[in-house]
């Protein structure tokens, strides 16, 4: 009878832990944030941490424009390519019949669009990050890297770019470590 009690008591304060999820979920969002997701977050708070003037109006509409034409620009392809779809299986099926050199040449094939289609994703990354560069003032950009390194601002700025497989960034996004100095000896 008790652990009934204790069991019915347990899921009332569960129940009313996740109805109330919600309603805290829109508190401390900070100002500015509308409540919502703020994409510029991480750079605005690496600003901060840096001493560099904050990002004006006018940065950050064009910063968000750069974003949003990038996304749209770099959308994966609906369907797979078929000849990629035919190395995999033909990959697949001469490994299954234990010929190596037949698997060994669709692997050729297969890293071969792998490496265009990863060369054409580093030249629109780089192209994004340049456009961004240019829309921060340079004591920004001087800041953040005197701050933080070249090699972190660059992650950052990239991580901006999002998209699948990239983990946000080319080398998984700048997260909140972005606003903290890197540790002696790294």
């Amino acid at each position: 009878m008790k652990s009934a009690m204790v069991r019915t008591t347990a899921i009332a304060l569960l129940v009313s832990a996740v109805l109330a999820l919600p309603a805290a979920a829109g508190q401390g969002m900070g100002p500015g944030r509308g409540g919502g997701f703020d994409q510029l977050g991480h750079l605005k708070r690496a600003l901060e941490t840096a001493g560099a003037p904050a990002l004006t109006a006018a940065q950050e509409t064009s910063i968000k424009d750069l974003i949003a034409n990038f996304r749209s620009t770099q959308q994966p392809p609906v369907a797979p390519d078929p000849a990629v779809a035919a190395a995999r299986t033909a990959y697949q099926n001469a490994i299954l019949a234990g010929k190596l050199n037949d698997a060994s040449a669709q692997a050729r094939t297969i890293a071969d669009h792998m490496a265009a289609n990863t060369a054409a994703r580093l030249q629109a990354v780089a192209g994004f990050a340049v456009n961004v560069v240019q829309a921060l003032d340079p004591a920004q950009v001087n800041a953040l890297v005197a701050k933080f390194g070249a090699a972190r601002v660059v992650q950052m700025i990239e991580s901006l770019a999002g998209g699948p497989g990239m983990g946000g960034g080319l080398r998984g996004g700048a997260g909140p470590a972005m606003t903290r100095p890197h540790p002696p000896g790294r």
